[in-house]
């Protein structure tokens, strides 16, 4: 956020630290007030190899889901990877260093939560997977333009487009999801979807071996351009998703 940014700048690189260790013992300190859940739902007790294998197999026999689950690992591994180059833009690209960078978090923060209302305002609404794949094409192209803007208000606009896409693809990734999966796979499926946020180590590795060998502005439109490829396969191939 904001705030580190502005701390660095007063008080020095370790200061933000202790901030976010102090809040964190903070939240340990209030789980401690959570009550426990007295009514209990007996669960079906199965292995650990069992509930992988349904999961997999939702996936491989839905066209959708495994669309779906496509989206989730490319943008953790080529869009949400981003991150990792926000300090580099910030320091040696824009030069606006701590507060600069601090900014860029604020207001993808503030994307975030306006993807988050106005999903949340709009109800039961048509179009959910043409929402989808926009929210998906546009944060790639996002990414590109950010990755080779030179002015700093430009690109806070285009980080806050990120912000925005990158929060409410995560949400409808969420719905559909769901919706395109009976009650009793629900929990299967979503246990698949975490998953595919390993892949988010594996992009910010290879994105900051990339930029080491050719620099940050290639190697991120490299990312934001497989973003827009993978685009262009899925609408090619599940045409389904474009009904949902």
């Amino acid at each position: 956020m904001l705030l580190p940014g502005i701390i660095i700048e007063l008080y020095g690189m370790e200061w933000p630290f202790f901030v976010l260790a102090a809040a964190n013992i903070l939240a340990i300190g209030m789980i401690g007030y959570i009550r426990e859940i007295e009514d209990r739902t007996a669960a079906e007790k199965q292995t650990l190899w069992s509930n992988l294998v349904e999961g997999m197999q939702i996936v491989l026999k839905n066209r959708v889901v495994l669309a779906l689950m496509v989206m989730a690992a490319t943008c953790e591994m080529f869009g949400f990877s981003y991150s990792v180059l926000l300090p580099v833009f910030a320091c040696d690209i824009l030069d606006v260093g701590a507060v600069g960078l601090g900014m860029f978090s604020a207001v993808r923060s503030v994307g975030g939560l306006v993807a988050g209302l106005t999903l949340a305002s709009l109800g039961d609404y048509k179009y959910k997977g043409r929402i989808l794949l926009g929210l998906f094409f546009t944060f790639g192209v996002s990414l590109i333009l950010f990755a080779n803007s030179s002015a700093y208000p430009l690109s806070l606009f285009f980080i806050g487009i990120v912000g925005i896409t990158a929060a409410g693809h995560d949400a409808m990734q969420h719905i559909l999801l769901q919706l395109n999966v009976t009650e009793e796979q629900r929990g299967r499926a979503m246990g698949i979807w975490q998953l595919s946020i390993g892949f988010g180590v594996l992009g910010s590795v290879t994105l900051g071996a990339i930029a080491e060998a050719v620099g940050a502005p290639l190697a991120q439109s490299i990312f934001g351009t497989v973003m827009v490829i993978i685009f262009v396969i899925l609408v090619l191939t599940v045409p389904k998703l474009r009904e949902l």
